[in-house]
């Protein structure tokens, strides 16, 4: 059975978030400009990342590593830090858990592709998922969707264990989204979640479409995306009549659920290297509307709007910074920079 999301929470009071509201208009200055990000692209050293950040709170954190794991690391616990600070003040935490899905979601999807490494066929799959579980079982849609991991690894023409874990914790990852987006009660939040589950689940198609054309033939992909991750409302919305349209009919569909910028020629023919083209694009036009939150004197809006800007922010940071450890040309790192938040 799929997961049923509950009912919407009664809305918190917009009054209720003046301090918190309060709080992120002055935080919002420190928000990187894009000529800081250019300039952390360019960095050679951490020396040099610390200089190109040198306004920011992040000089400290960003000077420090020299080793990619621990530049990630240091970025991961500066915006963590950020965050906590100002959930704190929040009267409702759910702008966080929105942005914490990534976070959720990736850690349960290392600890699952671990386990089923190498499983067998039949019921050695469930068995080996059934152990990593153990007591610690997620609950809502990340539960269900481990429910029909179980069945689908212990099936005859079972997927295979990596694309099953995939599929299945992307969908359950949208679908808590709209979830969480309808238990903060704000119309306008709901919306601008429902659009990022929107580009995500064209992301999701688009990738398979390309990796099942790969494969040929009687596809895995092919055959199993419409049952372990079109399930809920993404069965009913645009990622489900996205993946039964050829590649040539996308740009209208695009166009009218998301934006006419998006089905134009950073989309072109659904061709692979417009992939991260389109995505960026797509992130592009949603920050462009958390960005008119800033015109919220005050209430959830505002603080989502400034979740979402760290959000952003932290990828950026990541790219950026790790990437430049590792030996990227600065402008291959440009070409993959989301717009910041703060313009």
């Amino acid at each position: 059975m799929d997961f049923q999301a509950p009912p919407p929470a009664p809305r918190v009071p917009a009054e209720s978030w003046t301090y918190a509201s309060g709080r992120v208009a002055a935080l919002e200055g420190a928000l990187l400009p894009r000529e800081a990000l250019e300039r952390l692209a360019h960095a050679d050293s951490p020396a040099a990342a610390a200089a190109a950040l040198a306004e920011s709170p992040l000089r400290g954190a960003a000077g420090e590593p020299r080793a990619p794991a621990a530049a990630a690391a240091a970025v991961a616990l500066f915006y963590s830090a950020a965050r906590a600070g100002l959930r704190a003040d929040c009267p409702d935490p759910t702008a966080f858990a929105l942005m914490d899905l990534p976070r959720r979601y990736r850690a349960l999807k290392e600890r699952l592709r671990g386990a089923l490494s190498g499983a067998g066929r039949g019921e050695a799959g469930a068995d080996r998922l059934e152990e990593a579980l153990g007591a610690d079982r997620p609950e809502g849609p990340a539960g269900a969707a481990l429910g029909l991991l179980a069945a689908a690894l212990a099936a005859d023409d079972r997927p295979e264990p990596a694309l099953a874990t995939d599929l299945l914790l992307d969908s359950a990852r949208l679908l808590e989204a709209l979830e969480l987006a309808a238990r903060l009660g704000s119309p306008a939040v709901a919306a601008h979640v429902a659009g990022e589950v929107r580009a995500r689940s064209a992301l999701v198609a688009w990738r398979t479409r390309l990796l099942a054309g790969k494969e040929g033939g009687d596809s895995a992909l092919a055959r199993w995306l419409p049952r372990l991750f079109l399930r809920g409302e993404l069965g009913r919305g645009l990622a489900a009549r996205l993946w039964a349209t050829d590649f040539p009919a996308w740009p209208g569909l695009l166009a009218a659920e998301l934006s006419a910028a998006l089905a134009g020629e950073a989309f072109g023919s659904g061709e692979e290297e417009r992939l991260s083209g389109w995505e960026r694009a797509a992130f592009n036009w949603l920050t462009a509307r958390a960005r008119e939150f800033r015109t919220c004197a005050f209430g959830a809006e505002r603080v989502y709007g400034y979740a979402w800007a760290l959000a952003v922010e932290e990828r950026n940071v990541r790219l950026a910074l790790v990437g430049r450890l590792k030996g990227v040309a600065p402008e291959a790192i440009k070409a993959l920079l989301w717009e910041p938040y703060g313009g």
